[in-house]
């Protein structure tokens, strides 16, 4: 048996989202214009550059794929994120509106390039923190990622 040559899909998907999250900006008709966006892949974070999303790997639940016997699995992913803006100055509407890019651009192509055949927002919730001082404030957002792989290969995608 060779190892496999490609990367999981799984980590495809998550480099996938980072790269189509980072082209939110004013100029591509949205109301953010990111600053970075981070894939957890160990190690501390310097969220430094506001505003920022972090992009995390969640759960994966497998199928034969409607209760079918074929040679392709489906995964169901979720992917969990976390915006962050600093300003405390109509902190809601911004944190809103920057839910409503993420969100916008997600649905925008849910193949995510040809690797995912869906992508379904789950959850948005907004926080603001209580000290005043802070000025950090944001949303937590979960997406579940369908995709299929081979049985035998779950590096290569099947749409």
């Amino acid at each position: 048996m060779t190892a496999p040559s490609n990367n999981p899909v799984k980590w495809e998907v998550l480099n996938t989202i980072k790269t189509n999250l980072a082209a939110i900006t004013v100029a591509n008709d949205f109301h953010t214009n990111v600053r970075k966006v981070h894939l957890i892949d160990g190690g501390p974070l310097n969220l430094a550059a506001f505003p920022c999303i972090v992009v995390a790997p969640g759960f994966t639940e497998y199928t034969s794929g409607a209760g079918r016997v074929t040679g392709v699995l489906e995964g169901k992913m979720s992917v969990d994120m976390g915006i962050y803006v600093k300003t405390r100055t109509n902190a809601v509407q911004t944190v809103e509106k920057f839910t409503r890019d993420v969100i916008t651009k997600m649905l925008s192509d849910v193949t995510l390039g040809g690797i995912s055949f869906n992508v379904v927002p789950e959850r948005d919730e907004i926080y603001l923190p209580s000290d005043a001082s802070d000025p950090i404030c944001g949303a937590e957002l979960t997406f579940s990622i369908y995709y299929r792989t081979l049985r035998t290969d779950l590096n290569s995608a099947q749409t």
